[in-house]
């Protein structure tokens, strides 16, 4: 039996990756990333702790106002899509990093 205190979209964990940190590739793709301005540099996680489930957005950059309209759009999005849900908590752990908690 599943523990009703944690739904499948209860614990919900936010983070972020910046791809021209990650070092796993080849330096003249780094190079690309970071002269053209159309590509996307960073990708944002919603990852769901018990069924692993992963929202995924991306940005040019981090900015707290993308970060806060992408969780109501995920929270959005799981109310809608699961109406039994809507008087449920969501728990969203953070990491603390400046695009959570520093101002913009």
């Amino acid at each position: 039996m599943i523990n009703d205190s944690i739904g499948c979209f209860g614990c919900l964990y936010y983070d972020t990756k910046t791809v021209t940190d990650l070092k796993a590739l080849p330096q003249h793709i780094y190079d690309k990333f970071k002269y053209n301005l159309n590509l996307l540099v960073v990708e944002w996680n919603i990852i769901a702790a018990f069924s692993r489930f992963r929202f995924i957005a991306w940005s040019r950059s981090k900015s707290a106002e993308f970060d806060l309209h992408f969780l109501l759009c995920v929270l959005q999005f799981i109310r809608g899509m699961y109406p039994w849900m809507k008087d449920a908590s969501n728990n969203v752990g953070l990491d603390n990093g400046s695009e959570f908690c520093a101002g913009s």
